[in-house]
């Protein structure tokens, strides 16, 4: 078939581990089952955009400058972080959100925060999904903003004591004399079950089902496409 098996130029290649793989089938047999209760999916995320358009980068091929305009403003101006929500009706109307992010880098994670994800799902991303007939899902990745914990989870740093009262606060046996450690390996086993999301649990609590996407697999959203679309188009005409 042509493969040979050599070294890569010490080189690190993306493969997919048994975890990872693992997520992405979990996830897709979810996605799956909804699709045949004929459920309306709604997928939210975030992206950046310049005030004037971003023209001065785009993909063309190396060496060829017939992609390449005369010239152009390299004035990008101010940056802004969009968040919003769709699916195959469109955007979903009233739940558009554009930040100024005021430091200046290109990553939109640093102008998101959890408190600001949190408003937004309250104030414009439940009320408008409430309005919508049937039932709804709403698809997310994994982003810190998206992530925040229900409650505080232990770690290894906590002190000895502070572990002992979440073990006695969640009624989990244990022996007093027993080391940091040796309670920390007690608590393992129970943090898995435990930990669940802010952001799910508010959107259960409203009847709205959350379907996360599996680490590193942002292209089962389609609103990642959908970006790419506007910023084009915004590009072109800004």
């Amino acid at each position: 078939m042509g493969y040979r098996y050599k070294k890569v130029n010490n080189r690190k290649i993306l493969i997919e581990g048994p975890r990872l793989q693992s997520q992405k089938i979990k996830f897709l047999r979810q996605y799956l089952q909804l699709v045949d209760q004929n459920v309306t999916f709604v997928f939210l995320d975030e992206t950046w955009i310049y005030e004037h358009g971003s023209a001065v980068r785009r993909w063309v091929f190396e060496g060829d400058r017939r992609g390449m305009p005369e010239k152009v403003c390299m004035n990008e101006g101010k940056r802004f972080t969009i968040l919003h929500a769709g699916g195959k009706f469109g955007f979903l109307e009233g739940c558009d959100l554009f930040l100024d992010s005021k430091v200046d880098s290109r990553d939109y994670h640093k102008t998101m925060t959890g408190d600001l994800f949190k408003q937004w799902t309250e104030q414009q991303l439940i009320p408008n999904v409430k309005q919508m007939s049937g039932k709804v899902v709403v698809i997310m990745d994994n982003a810190p903003y998206h992530s925040v914990h229900a409650e505080q989870l232990p770690n290894f740093s906590w002190k000895k004591s502070k572990l002992q009262l979440w073990l006695h606060q969640n009624e989990i046996p244990f022996d007093s004399n027993l080391t940091k450690k040796q309670l920390y390996e007690i608590i393992k086993p129970n943090i898995l079950s435990r930990k669940k999301y802010l952001i799910d649990e508010l959107l259960s609590k409203n009847g709205i089902q959350v379907l996360r996407l599996p680490p590193y697999h942002c292209q089962y959203n389609p609103i990642e496409m959908v970006w790419g679309f506007c910023k084009q188009y915004y590009n072109k005409h800004s």
